[in-house]
C-alpha cells in the first residue's frame, strides 16, 4: 500500500510560527490517515484507542499515552484508528532558523539512525518532552511557542542520541 504515497507540500503555518496542528476522531477527514510523505517532520500522539501506523514499512501499533516522531521524506499511513489523536506538523531548517538553536543534535540523530522514526511509550521518562512539544505548538504566541518546543525537541533528540550510543534504536521505545 505505501507504493501509493502521495508527496505532500504544503506550508504549516507561518515563516514565523511553522506548525500544523491536527486533532483527529471518528468522523475528521482524514482520520484514517492515507499513505503520504512531505519533508517536514510529524510528531503523532494517541490520545485515546489505538492508532495503527506504518512509517517505511515499519509497523506500530500505536496505544493511548504512545508517541511517535516521524522523520523528513518518511512514508507513512494509518490504518483504521479506533479513538483520538493528535499531530504536530513542523519543518526543522524552518523551525530552527526562526529560533536560532544549533542543529547538530538533531543531524546527529538522523545520521546515526538512519532516519529512523523516534518511538516513546506512554510511560517514558521521555514521555514529558513530547508533552511539552505539544503544549508549546498550542500556544498563540512564538514567544513562547518557539523556545518550548526547541528546547522538547533538542531534548528528545539528545535522549534518541543517548540510547544509540547504548547500542538501542529508540524506534523500539525509550
Amino acid at each position: 500500500m505505501e507504493q501509493f504515497a502521495e508527496y505532500e507540500e504544503q506550508q504549516r503555518g507561518s515563516k514565523q510560527f511553522p506548525f500544523g496542528l491536527y486533532h483527529l476522531s471518528e468522523g475528521s477527514s482524514r482520520y484514517v490517515m492515507p499513505y503520504h510523505w512531505h519533508m517536514d517532520c510529524e510528531l503523532i500522539t494517541v490520545e485515546s484507542g489505538t492508532l495503527p501506523l506504518s512509517v517505511d514499512n515499519l509497523r506500530f501499533d500505536l496505544h493511548e499515552g504512545d508517541a511517535l516522531l516521524i522523520p523528513p521524506g518518511a512514508v507513512h499511513g494509518s490504518g483504521t484508528p479506533n479513538g483520538t489523536y493528535r499531530c504536530v506538523v513542523f519543518d526543522l531548517p524552518t523551525l530552527f532558523a526562526v529560533s536560532s538553536p544549533n542543529l547538530d543534535a538533531i543531524h546527529r540523530y538522523f545520521d546515526a539512525s538512519g532516519n529512523a522514526p523516534i518511538f516513546v511509550g506512554a510511560n517514558s521518562p521521555n514521555r514529558h518532552f513530547v508533552a511539552g512539544i505539544f503544549r508549546g505548538a498550542e500556544r498563540p504566541s512564538r514567544e513562547v511557542a518557539l523556545p518550548a518546543v526547541c528546547g522538547n525537541l533538542l531534548c528528545l533528540f539528545a535522549a534518541a542520541n543517548e540510547e544509540i550510543g547504548k547500542g538501542r534504536m529508540p524506534t523500539a521505545g525509550f
